[in-house]
């Protein structure tokens, strides 16, 4: 058995038997070997009618057979939710997703990353305010990570 974090889901009604989960890959689609998911255990506060920007969209996957460690699968420690990562600290964002504003991964989708600075939310919220015409909403909760240039 293994588990595994993954956010972003915004649907509750997901059945783990229609979920695959798939590790080690750097390029989407390439050479498939695919884990069947046997149960979705979603945050204890998730709430599916809720957009991705409510929070708590994170979940754990627990997999039908474990996934071994390799030059490009590794394990993780979660921090403490009390951790606060300060301004200005380094980190990582990897995905397969767009690589700019309407303009999606083209093929052969090698899988991207950048390193950026976190944001503080305060500065990353008065951002959000300045682009939108609801500006008394907060937008990056006390939960969130804001990261960018």
């Amino acid at each position: 058995m293994m588990l595994l974090l993954v956010g972003g889901h915004s649907r509750g009604d997901l059945q783990a038997c229609a979920v695959r989960a798939q590790g080690g890959q750097l390029k989407l689609y390439d050479h498939d070997h695919l884990t069947k998911v046997t149960q979705i255990i979603h945050h204890p506060r998730f709430n599916a009618s809720l957009s991705v920007e409510e929070g708590v969209d994170v979940a754990l996957m627990r997999l039908e057979t474990p996934v071994m460690p390799s030059h490009h699968v590794g394990m993780v420690s979660l921090p403490p939710a009390s951790l606060r990562v300060p301004e200005r600290q380094m980190c990582w964002v990897t995905g397969w997703g767009y690589i700019r504003l309407g303009a999606p991964l083209p093929p052969p989708c090698h899988l991207q990353e950048v390193e950026v600075p976190v944001v503080g939310n305060e500065a990353c919220n008065q951002c959000y305010e300045n682009a939108s015409s609801n500006s008394t909403e907060q937008i990056i909760r006390d939960d969130k990570l804001c990261a960018g240039k």
